[in-house]
C-alpha cells in the first residue's frame, strides 16, 4: 500500500481464535488493549488482541473478546489521533461506542487467514511447553527433596521428644 493518509483509518478484520484482530492497513500493527478494565486506553501494537464484533441497534460495538470492556472513542471525537478507551458493555448506546464498517475488499492485509488447524497446532505447542517447562519442576522438586534428606542424616536432630505416656499424653 501506499504511504496514503487515505489507509491511516482502513484496517483490516481478520479471524483471530474466537473473535478477531483488527490491523492497521498503512502501519501494519493490531489494535490492542492490556485488558477490559473501564478506562484502559486502546493502542496499536505488534501483537494482536481478540475482540469480538457485536451488532447494536445502530452499527457494532468493539468488545474485548468475551469480557466486558467496548472500544469508545473518547467523546467521539472526529480529531486524527483521538483517544479510544475501554468502558463497560452496557454503554453501547452512545454513538462513540457504536461503529460502522465499509467492506472495500476480502483483502486480509497480506496475512494467510489464520485457520482452525492453526489454531490447534498452536494450542498443542503451548501444551507441549507446559509439559516441559512441569518436567522440569519436577526434577527440581526431587532434587530439593534429596538434599533436604541429606542434611537431616548429616545434621543430628538438637530437638528432644517429649516424654509422653502410652496414650500421647504429657507425662510431665
Amino acid at each position: 500500500m501506499t504511504n496514503d493518509s487515505s489507509n491511516r483509518q482502513l484496517w483490516h478484520i481478520q479471524h483471530f481464535g474466537k473473535g478477531y484482530k483488527i490491523k492497521n492497513a498503512m502501519h501494519s500493527v493490531y489494535l490492542s488493549a492490556p485488558n477490559s478494565k473501564v478506562g484502559s486506553v486502546v493502542e496499536t501494537s505488534t501483537r494482536p488482541t481478540m475482540w469480538n464484533i457485536m451488532r447494536t441497534h445502530d452499527g457494532f460495538a468493539i468488545q474485548y473478546g468475551e469480557e466486558n470492556g467496548v472500544i469508545d472513542l473518547h467523546y467521539g471525537r472526529p480529531e486524527w489521533a483521538s483517544v479510544l478507551y475501554m468502558v463497560p458493555l452496557d454503554s453501547c448506546k452512545w454513538s462513540g461506542r457504536r461503529w460502522c464498517f465499509v467492506r472495500k475488499s476480502d483483502d486480509v492485509g497480506g496475512e494467510i487467514p489464520e485457520t482452525v488447524e492453526d489454531q490447534v497446532g498452536h494450542l498443542r505447542n503451548q501444551i507441549a511447553l507446559n509439559h516441559a517447562e512441569l518436567a522440569v519442576r519436577d526434577r527440581q522438586i526431587i532434587e530439593l527433596q534429596r538434599e533436604i534428606q541429606m542434611l537431616q542424616k548429616n545434621c543430628p536432630s538438637e530437638t528432644s521428644t517429649p516424654n509422653t505416656d502410652s496414650m500421647g499424653n504429657n507425662a510431665r
